[in-house]
């Protein structure tokens, strides 16, 4: 209980927001620092993972509990439905710098041992006898209990190899039954079967970790008009989604910045966990609705970032539609009316709008303006999935750089340019 007491004191003198950047810094100075990051929701310990390194994150790692570990491999060894097994080496090789194997052994310990067998599956061939033998069945071959089974390690890369045999010799060790059943199990099952169970086993991880399933993805990315939703609400035929019991990730509502009408309504609200709990709710939506993997930071804060510029889009359009009404209303009163996923699905009307024009110009008048640069990569962005604006001046021959949508003038203003081409 004291130790309960001590966790909720660290948590209510933290002055700052977790961001990926600060976590450990934040954990490190607390007097408890693996009691505090063992509250941590996992995705949100991935996140400063991430941030930081694999390698660099060695201390954190160490302190996380069995449970805490299995959910980061869980966001870092899948690239979509595929395991990625060079995610799972970099693991491995984390003990590389010790002469223990203490973090191994939890690792070892904390993995879902269907990924194990997927990894040996792969790269180690095994051979059982009904009798002991000296003799080894090929080259390269080993047995670890006296000539009852040989086991060789396929792989030609040295490192893997090296952490392969490490692994195995580990896992005979710990648990010498275990082993043999995680060597048997290729006798009988596909890579297809093993992959896709351990898949579905992730799946049901991260589904008690508070990220949604692809239903409730597809749901929450339905289009909706302010106007629509402002007339429905007058109605009655209205209800605003209420959030309950969702894990809020820091790193994901604070990494990135919040836009004007967001970053106002988070300082009203002065960051409820309500708040705080919807946004992560609707960034791990987008992550699982645009098929975005955990794995990949850059590409995941790219897109809360396109999910915060939404809700700036959508927040904008309910005030607009309610002043064109005779009814004005606060950007608080719109989320408490409709929530943050009202104000998102009124942004992806907007943006979804936008792209549909876009996606109206004719191949031939795209192949007209492509000398044009500027005129060609703004069209561009407007009719990707997700509509994004060129950020800011781009230098002749430079890679181009986008960034999501914020407000309506800005959306307006490709609108204009669209228009214009269309003519």
């Amino acid at each position: 209980m004291n130790e309960h007491r001590d966790i909720q004191s660290v948590q209510l003198q933290r002055k700052e927001k977790l961001r990926s950047s600060n976590l450990a810094r934040t954990i490190f100075k607390a007097d408890m620092p693996e009691a505090v990051l063992r509250e941590l929701p996992a995705q949100t310990l991935f996140m400063a993972v991430k941030q930081s390194g694999l390698s660099s994150s060695v201390e954190m790692i160490e302190m996380a509990t069995p449970e805490q570990i299995r959910l980061l491999l869980d966001f870092d060894c899948w690239t979509g439905d595929e395991f990625n097994e060079e995610s799972l080496f970099e693991w491995l090789a984390l003990t590389d710098a010790t002469s223990e194997l203490t973090l191994l052994q939890k690792i070892l310990k904390s993995c879902d041992l269907k990924v194990i067998t997927l990894l040996i599956a792969r790269h180690v061939e095994a051979k059982a006898s009904e009798e002991s033998t000296d003799m080894p069945p090929g080259e390269g071959f080993y047995t670890p209990d006296k000539g009852w089974t040989w086991i060789r390690v396929k792989t030609e890369d040295p490192q893997k190899h090296f952490l392969l045999m490490r692994l195995l010799a580990l896992l005979f060790e710990t648990n010498a039954d275990l082993f043999y059943q995680i060597l048997a199990i290729p006798n009988y099952n596909t890579e297809s079967t093993v992959m896709e169970e351990a898949y579905q086993d992730r799946e049901r991880r991260l589904s008690g970790e508070g990220i949604p399933d692809a239903e409730f993805a597809a749901r929450v990315h339905v289009p909706r008009s302010a106007e629509v939703q402002l007339r429905e609400l007058r109605e009655k035929l209205l209800h605003r989604p209420t959030v309950q019991d969702i894990a809020i990730v820091e790193p994901v509502v604070y990494d990135t910045a919040l836009p004007t009408l967001l970053s106002e309504l988070a300082r009203e609200l002065n960051a409820s966990e309500e708040f705080e709990g919807e946004l992560t709710l609707l960034a791990n939506a987008a992550v699982v609705r645009y098929s975005v993997d955990f794995s990949e930071f850059d590409d995941v804060q790219e897109l809360i970032s396109f999910v915060k510029g939404t809700l700036n889009l959508g927040l904008e359009a309910f005030m607009e539609a309610g002043q064109r009404d005779g009814q004005e209303s606060s950007v608080r009163e719109i989320y408490e009316a409709f929530g943050l996923q009202g104000a998102y699905a009124a942004g992806l009307f907007e943006l979804t709008s936008l792209r549909r024009s876009a996606l109206e110009i004719s191949e031939e008048v795209l192949r007209d303006i492509s000398a044009d640069r500027k005129a060609f990569s703004a069209i561009a962005g407007c009719r990707e999935v997700r509509p994004v604006m060129v950020d800011g001046e781009q230098e002749e021959g430079a890679p181009l750089r986008y960034r999501a949508f914020a407000t309506l003038a800005e959306l307006r203003s490709l609108g204009e340019q669209i228009a214009e081409v269309k003519k």
